[in-house]
């Protein structure tokens, strides 16, 4: 009997012995925590000290290219000599008829202002000169020129009649005069006075279009 209470003292010792051990650990975890909070993970940061990203620019959008390339304005010269001195007819890759013209021309030495020359064509009276001036390459020397004249039957609008190279509206060098033909035919271009009364009618600038850079010689 005297061995069984020694028995249970012993293990009522060692149940003791455990729960004070386990105490001061218990008591010192719940004296670290902040009543009413959640307890946080050690390896969550926190979300106040994160690094912020700093707002992103919108992406600058692209210039727009235009399509569409303004000549200068043109700057006539008050006089020049020149002259036609090659044509030709063939067709352009469409099988449309046109013109080769060859000549040179040279502005007077007084002529400093000018940006250049032009090619008027004549349609029934009425004059068109080519898109912007060609430059001269020299003031003091004459400057040769080959140009394809393209436009010599319309559908909707008179043939060409003639055309001129020109160092201003009312200023002409040389004329051709142009027969455009029948269907199927090629034009024939000759000379003609610079005062024929198929080049005297007003003359207006060709409209801006999409030029082709890959014909330096197109008028």
């Amino acid at each position: 009997m005297a061995g069984y209470h020694r028995t249970r003292f012993a293990v009522c010792g060692a149940i003791l012995l455990i729960l004070v051990m386990a105490a001061p650990a218990s008591a010192a975890d719940v004296a670290g925590r902040v009543p009413g909070t959640p307890e946080q993970v050690a390896d969550e940061p926190d979300p106040t000290t994160r690094p912020t990203m700093p707002p992103r620019s919108p992406a600058a959008l692209p210039t727009p290219i235009s399509t569409v390339t303004a000549p200068p304005e043109w700057s006539p010269a008050r006089c020049a000599t020149g002259a036609i001195t090659d044509v030709r007819a063939d067709r352009d890759e469409s099988g449309a008829p046109r013109l080769w013209i060859s000549g040179w021309i040279q502005p007077c030495a007084d002529a400093a202002s000018t940006n250049g020359f032009t090619v008027v064509r004549f349609y029934g009276g009425t004059g068109v000169r080519s898109r912007g001036p060609v430059p001269y390459q020299s003031m003091s020397g004459p400057t040769p020129f080959t140009f394809q004249i393209s436009g010599i039957r319309l559908n909707l609008a008179p043939d060409m009649t003639a055309l001129c190279v020109a160092y201003a509206v009312d200023g002409r060098v040389a004329c051709l005069g142009v027969d455009a033909g029948g269907p199927g035919e090629l034009p024939v271009a000759a000379p003609i006075p610079t005062d024929d009364p198929r080049v005297l009618g007003p003359v207006s600038r060709e409209h801006d279009y999409t030029p082709d850079p890959t014909c330096g010689t197109c008028l």
